[in-house]
């Protein structure tokens, strides 16, 4: 059976997700923010345009661009046809455009993008050696991967679990000093707009969509003989170990609370048999469920708790308030 269109552009733009990545994380790369602007951009408009399509049966011509013809008179026409590209191909619309017929994008996640293509058509004025800029797109970009991941999820229910996908900590420099230069004013200008959206959209680790994280790198000594929780799938996963704090901050439901959040956002919710097979699907899933056994080889039964993503799961089955 052949491939819808909207399913040949998902795999598309998570395979420019995918490469945006890379490259960022290859070493000693000369044009890493850069490159990885444009690629995640791509990554994006792919993924919105898959959205469009697919909410209008596939139907190409939804992301074509109308072009009004002009009167003798100078005025606009009632006649209209389809833009095309210079080679004859029909023209889509671009990634602002895609931005605003999708209505259920939440502000943060769209002043995000709309950043992102920011940094991207600005990227010829950028210099690497600006830790300030370095740094700002390192918190821009692994909230964007995050909420590429949670909407990718949510409008397609694709996961990308077989992946490790993030960004390398900013860099380890190794007996050298950094060399600054000054900001150009272009650069200053974006900077203070990033600043200004941060200050709008306050990162907040209960919520499923972010603006932008907080960078903070640290290196601690563990001794070997101690134990830790890890949350991952694969063994072939980088590990990264949380506090009970920081468990407790992503897994802030516990059944109780699930069931009381449940009764309060949906008018159709039951706590019955086709509630617990639907909470079921999602409790061997670390980005929903999290299990702490009472013993370290992971045997008895465990007690369960659930992050807020868990709900917009539910929300496809149950009516909201």
């Amino acid at each position: 059976m052949a491939k819808s269109k909207s399913s040949i552009l998902i795999e598309k733009s998570i395979h420019a997700l995918i490469s945006s990545i890379e490259i960022y994380n290859k070493p000693d790369f000369k044009y890493r923010e850069e490159n990885f602007s444009i690629l995640i951009v791509n990554a994006w408009e792919l993924l919105l345009k898959a959205k469009i399509l697919k909410d209008n049966n596939n139907n190409l011509r939804t992301l074509y661009i109308k072009d009004y013809l002009q009167k003798s008179d100078g005025t606009k026409s009632k006649r209209w046809k389809y833009k095309t590209t210079r080679s004859g191909n029909y023209l889509t619309k671009d990634i602002i455009s895609c931005l605003n017929i999708i209505d259920s994008i939440e502000e943060k996640l769209r002043s995000n993008i709309i950043t992102l293509v920011e940094i991207r058509d600005n990227s010829t004025h950028f210099y690497n050696n600006s830790i300030d800029f370095v740094k700002t797109i390192h918190e821009i970009g692994s909230a964007s991967i995050y909420d590429y991941i949670h909407t990718l999820d949510k409008w397609f229910d694709t996961s990308l679990n077989n992946y490790n996908l993030y960004l390398l900590p900013l860099s380890f420099f190794g007996g050298r000093s950094i060399e600054t230069i000054p900001l150009f004013d272009n650069e200053k200008k974006l900077l203070e707009y990033i600043k200004s959206k941060q200050e709008e959209f306050p990162y907040n680790k209960t919520d499923t969509t972010h603006y932008s994280f907080n960078v903070k790198v640290s290196l601690t000594k563990k001794s070997q003989g101690s134990s830790g929780l890890f949350l991952t799938n694969d063994p072939k996963a980088t590990h990264i170990q949380l506090s009970d704090e920081e468990l407790r901050e992503k897994y802030p439901l516990t059944y109780h609370l699930l069931c009381q959040k449940c009764r309060s956002r949906y008018t159709n919710f039951k706590e019955d048999s086709s509630f617990h097979k639907l909470k079921s699907q999602y409790e061997n899933d670390l980005i929903y469920c999290y299990k702490r056994y009472p013993s370290l080889n992971n045997s008895g039964t465990p007690r369960k708790f659930y992050s807020s993503a868990i709900l917009e799961k539910f929300d496809k089955t149950y009516s909201k308030k």
